[in-house]
């Protein structure tokens, strides 16, 4: 599986889950499904943030999400360099 594949279905792992998904649980299920080492993994949900396709939430403890607000954010972050 390729890193492009990895990606979207971290994506997916996250959109659908009924449940909050805390940092360390990501990574132990990316490690032990996608045989990645630990660097790499955390390299690749530091991406996923970076990108805005992941966001960090801290309500009861951290966790992340699926940034739903990708769009918006960029056109106010435009507004904001004008």
């Amino acid at each position: 599986m390729d890193i492009h594949q990895i990606r979207k279905a971290i994506i997916a792992h996250v959109a659908a889950s009924a449940f909050k998904i805390t940092p360390h649980h990501l990574e132990k299920t990316i490690t032990e499904t996608h045989s990645l080492d630990k660097p790499r993994t955390k390299a690749l949900l530091k991406d996923l943030v970076a990108q805005g396709e992941l966001e960090y939430a801290y309500e009861f403890g951290s966790c992340l999400e699926k940034d739903i607000n990708k769009k918006r954010r960029a056109s106010q972050l435009t507004l904001a360099l004008f």
